[in-house]
């Protein structure tokens, strides 16, 4: 009886889900510098507060849209990654975007709390 073997890889293939995985993280990480040049850009507030409120406001809408392309079954990353990574990828950076999202409302709160001179609960009511 005749065996048929297939071919054997090459010993430095590189496997498609590191491919994939890497490209992810690529992709966010070129974004978030796309995100800080262009922040930088257009120049700092006198408050510093706002600064940081501001910054996390812009990464998170960058974490939204990572998220969403996290759960957005594409074959090609469904393929190589699997559908139940990229849903607790999804997870964990869901948890990551509440706290920034968090984050930017209390920066810009204080922040135009400290500017305008009133306490940051009438702040907050008056956003």
């Amino acid at each position: 009886m005749t065996t048929v073997q297939s071919p054997p890889r090459p010993p430095t293939a590189i496997r498609p889900k590191v491919v994939a995985r890497t490209g992810l993280y690529a992709l966010l990480a070129a974004n978030a510098a796309v995100v800080t040049l262009f922040f930088a850009q257009a120049g700092f507030a006198s408050n510093a507060l706002i600064v940081l409120g501001r910054l996390a406001g812009l990464y998170g809408a960058l974490l939204m849209a990572f998220q969403l392309l996290l759960v957005a079954r594409l074959p090609w990353l469904d393929r190589r990654i699997g559908m139940d990574r990229l849903t607790l990828w999804h997870r964990w950076t869901g948890f990551t975007l509440l706290w920034t999202l968090l984050a930017h409302a209390v920066f810009i709160t204080l922040g135009y709390a400290d500017s305008s001179g009133l306490d940051p609960v009438d702040q907050l009511v008056d956003l």
